[in-house]
């Protein structure tokens, strides 16, 4: 698939929109657990995400290559993985998992879901390893984007300010995923 630059602005399009998506299906999820009383857990945050790109970025796809909507499953599981083995594991050791372990976590996914990915994309794709390299870029800077809400309070006092620019640090996963994924395709 050469994507011109019209289908690489639409390629960034649907990745912020499966974005935003996929950040409304994690709070839902999250909502959902805290009300049965199950707490602490990571892997409902890369199963929402996964759902919510993959299903955005799968109807990009299918519109330019008719792509099977495995897809969508092999993000939200290649994703969902290193959290759902992050949780087992919290569930005999205890820990809180800090920004670094849960950044090592997206970037593992990111490569997990890239390599069931090629599959469905190899004809579309300049490379194997490529598509790999950006998927797991894309996915660590968005990723990264996200924990950089917790170091906001270094640039302003003002309230108002800092809201701001934490909704733009988080609403900025889309458009970086988008941004790094694109050049993976020819």
């Amino acid at each position: 698939m050469n994507l011109d630059r019209k289908s690489h602005n639409k390629w960034i399009i649907f990745s912020s929109l499966g974005w935003l998506f996929g950040v409304l299906l994690t709070l839902i999820f999250s909502v959902s657990f805290d009300a049965f009383g199950i707490e602490g857990l990571q892997f409902f945050m890369a199963i929402g995400m996964g759902l919510g790109m993959g299903y955005m970025q799968w109807r990009f796809l299918d519109a330019h290559i008719k792509i099977s909507k495995q897809w969508i499953f092999y993000l939200t599981i290649g994703l969902t993985i290193p959290f759902l083995i992050l949780d087992l594991i919290k569930q005999f050791i205890y820990f809180q998992p800090n920004a670094l372990l849960i950044a090592l976590c997206i970037s593992l996914g990111s490569i997990i879901s890239g390599i069931l990915q090629i599959r469905l994309i190899k004809p579309y794709i300049k490379s194997n390893i490529s598509w790999i390299l950006f998927s797991f870029l894309g996915w660590t800077l968005a990723g990264l984007s996200i924990f950089s809400v917790d170091y906001t309070h270094h640039i302003s006092d003002h309230n108002l300010t800092l809201f701001f620019i934490n909704l733009l640090a988080l609403l900025a996963g889309g458009p970086i995923v988008g941004l790094i994924t694109r050049l993976g395709f020819r």
